[in-house]
């Protein structure tokens, strides 16, 4: 199963594949300080997960993890934009303040 993570501190997000992608979750979890969610699984082999890599290699950040992109977001059929406003609404509610890199992610997606 190919499977979609988001980070939720830099809006990055990871392609990837596992047979069981909640698992998976919790081990890339475990050795990341930020939150990580799972947005969307698709039907997939090792193989396809390889050729998304590769369809997707100008949005890549570093192995695994690309920009988050309307490509990717069509791809998965997931409306990112909804759960990351709902996201910053509730960040907003608790009074936590934006650093940079958030401020540049509500600006790029004119939130």
């Amino acid at each position: 199963m190919i499977y979609l993570i988001i980070n939720r501190k830099d809006w990055t997000c990871k392609i990837g594949y596992s047979n069981n992608p909640i698992k998976r979750l919790s081990n890339l979890q475990t050795g990341n300080s930020f939150g990580l969610e799972l947005i969307s699984t698709i039907e997939g082999s090792r193989s396809d997960e390889k050729q998304l890599h590769v369809l997707f290699k100008k949005h890549k950040l570093n192995g695994e993890w690309f920009y988050i992109c309307n490509d990717i977001k069509e791809y998965f059929n997931v409306t990112i934009e909804i759960y990351m406003k709902s996201y910053l609404e509730n960040i907003k509610a608790d009074n936590i303040e934006f650093n940079n890199t958030e401020y540049a992610v509500l600006i790029k997606l004119k939130l």
